[in-house]
């Protein structure tokens, strides 16, 4: 083979073990061109050095390395809400985790309420009521007795015997000649005050315990229709300013009273 340069020879990318170099041995004596395998020169190399492509499989002990790098063991562990994991913030805040797990802490910010306390350590709790839009009746106690609020049980309220008064009756004033009673007409009075001849009529589906005032205030007559019941089998009012009573017993039927007339 004729002589060549070393750059002049082909390149060889991945030797193998066996192939051979040149090594000039005992340069600073009788220097002497021999050859070496790759093996035996890879082996006469420095051991222990990490090898990038095995990203840092191949050292000795992950935990002296981890330790070396001053990392504690929070490095090992799972971000997440379950046993033995780390929590990390998210765009919110803290993410939803058991808080019954959370033990040992210690409110050391005055400014902060600790959860413990249950609002007990609000610095005014009447201008807290007041911040939330809270009304008076919040301190309240439901019942019967003064100053209680009072509920609805049932769909019904209890007094306890006590008197209900200092109220006005709502009032539905009626211009026409035909109207129709409806459910929001339960507990008013219905005032009347067109001068020619009025029919009021009674529906069926306004329930038992339904119950209003009428009051005939103009001149025109008013006369009922509908199933309803008169002591005198009266269907008319008496004549102007008659005031009469309609009362639901039982459903889809009334009884009339008051200043009645045929």
């Amino acid at each position: 083979m004729a002589n060549k340069k070393i750059t002049d020879l082909s390149d060889l990318p991945s030797p193998a073990g066996a192939d051979v170099l040149p090594i000039v041995d005992d340069v600073s004596g009788s220097p002497v061109t021999k050859k070496v395998t790759v093996n035996n020169l890879i082996a006469l190399a420095p051991q222990g050095d990490l090898v990038a492509s095995n990203n840092l499989s191949d050292v000795a002990s992950a935990g002296t390395a981890r330790t070396n790098l001053g990392l504690g063991d929070a490095a090992t562990k799972t971000v997440g809400t379950s046993n033995g994991n780390v929590v990390a913030l998210d765009s919110t805040g803290l993410p939803a985790v058991d808080g019954s797990q959370l033990t040992g802490i210690i409110a050391t910010d005055s400014t902060k309420l600790a959860i413990a306390s249950n609002l007990s350590d609000l610095n005014n709790a009447a201008t807290s009521r007041t911040n939330l839009g809270l009304g008076d009746a919040a301190t309240k106690t439901v019942g019967t007795a003064d100053t209680n609020v009072i509920a609805v049980s049932s769909g019904t309220v209890d007094l306890g015997g006590n008197k209900l008064e200092d109220f006005d009756a709502s009032i539905n004033e009626q211009t026409g000649t035909t109207y129709t009673l409806v459910a929001g007409d339960n507990g008013k009075v219905i005032k009347f005050t067109n001068g020619s001849a009025i029919t009021l009529t009674l529906p069926s589906g306004l329930g038992e315990g339904f119950n209003c005032t009428v009051i005939q205030y103009g001149a025109g007559q008013i006369t009922f229709s509908g199933t309803f019941y008169n002591q005198s089998s009266h269907t008319k009012t008496a004549g102007q300013y008659a005031v009469t009573g309609l009362i639901s017993c039982v459903a889809d039927a009334f009884v009339l009273a008051g200043d009645t007339a045929l």
